[in-house]
């Protein structure tokens, strides 16, 4: 993407340009020198991305004991009951999803390749999530004698398919926040309800959580560090690699959207940019004709960001009427020449991701030393993006 740059930025539903200059107080000096040297660059950037309200000054203890944090995985279908490919819905306490996938692949006998999840869940908590395992022979197997510690298999089936990545249609969080006296701490209650009032109908930026950057922003180490050496493009990545490309993508995306954070643009719609079709990967440039104002309310649309990569022939065309947006979100990411120009060597194809999370079953009760919180999100979406409006979390 070669642009010329302006210095403006097109108010959303106003047809007539109105102008607004860059800002980017907000992060430190090392982001307009691009010289990012160390874990702590890093992280010093992450802690200046922007609350919606004034950042948490009360801390509520989290992730105290796994049952803290419960994460259910929801299917929009049930298995056909035949086919090639054991699906198991697994209970998982302090375990790393990909660990309980290599450990479904001995325990049949087949290649890691055959074992399948939609989406990562959380080590440090009590999941429920979806695998596969493809094993054609028609063998029968004792899936009651699998083994594996803090894993349980609760329901098997057989279906037609492999499970596909984001298959699932949600994820279920029940959260618990604690505090010595909370249900009597009337002030405190009050400030989280109020907060809590406000996600359920505005929602939240749409941040990837902290915990995609890896154990002290290693995972941003790591990526800066593979894209610098010679052949990677024409190598399959590993999950490490492939972790750490993400890493990179995700923190591109959440500059992005820290400075829509910023400027109070998170949650509404520039003209002509490029926006997202609620539930679905889908984007399209918006216009005055798609009655912007009332789609974004209903939450049919969203505003988006980049996930960075290198653009198809269908989106030149159809950022064609984006280019203002476009540049201006180049020039947010013009400190991180390093990590565009890795992703793009490796031929990942650009996308784009909604800047809001808007949570649905929102509900919450005080007990007398914590808040018990109930939410889903939609596969990609993280809990984390909700709490941190809340309290501090990592």
């Amino acid at each position: 993407m070669d642009y010329c740059f302006n210095e403006c930025l097109i108010d959303p539903f106003v047809t007539h340009n109105v102008f607004h200059k860059y800002s980017f107080e907000c992060y430190p000096n090392i982001l307009h020198t691009g010289e990012m040297n160390s874990i702590s660059d890093w992280h010093t950037l992450s802690q200046a991305w922007p609350y919606v309200c004034k950042k948490p000054e009360v801390e509520l203890a989290f992730k105290q004991r796994p049952e803290d944090f419960k994460v259910r995985e929801s299917m929009p279908f049930t298995p056909i009951g035949e086919g090639e490919h054991w699906w198991l819905y697994i209970k998982k306490t302090r375990c790393h999803t990909a660990d309980v996938a290599k450990a479904l692949a001995r325990f049949v006998g087949v290649s890691y390749r055959d074992v399948a999840y939609s989406g990562l869940k959380d080590y440090f908590a009590e999941t429920w999530q979806w695998f596969s395992v493809f094993q054609p022979s028609g063998k029968q197997i004792e899936w009651t004698e699998f083994d594996l510690a803090g894993a349980e298999v609760l329901e098997v089936c057989k279906h037609n398919k492999k499970l596909r990545r984001r298959t699932h249609c949600h994820n279920a969080f029940e959260i618990s926040l604690n505090y010595q006296g909370i249900a009597q701490n009337s002030q405190l209650r009050g400030s989280l309800e109020n907060k809590l009032e406000l996600i359920k109908v505005q929602g939240v930026p749409n941040y990837f959580g902290q915990q995609r950057f890896g154990r002290n922003m290693s995972n941003l180490d790591n990526a800066t560090a593979f894209f610098q050496k010679p052949g990677r493009a024409s190598k399959r990545l590993n999950d490490r690699q492939a972790m750490w490309v993400s890493a990179a993508r995700a923190w591109l995306f959440n500059t992005v959207l820290a400075e829509r954070v910023k400027d109070k643009s998170w949650n509404k719609l520039r003209l002509h940019e490029p926006c997202n079709l609620n539930t679905t990967q889908s984007y399209f440039v918006s216009s005055i004709e798609d009655d912007l104002e009332t789609r974004l309310a209903n939450g049919d649309i969203h505003p988006t960001a980049p996930m960075w990569g290198v653009l198809s022939s269908r989106d030149h065309d159809l950022f064609n009427h984006a280019k203002d947006c476009l540049e201006i979100e180049l020039e947010y990411l013009s400190g991180f020449k390093e990590l565009r120009h890795g992703l793009e060597g490796l031929n990942l194809p650009y996308k784009r991701r909604t800047t809001r999370c808007i949570p649905s079953s929102v509900r919450w009760h005080f007990e007398e030393n914590s808040l018990l919180l109930r939410f889903e999100l939609l596969p990609g979406q993280y809990a984390t993006s909700v709490l941190r409006e809340l309290t501090s979390v990592s």
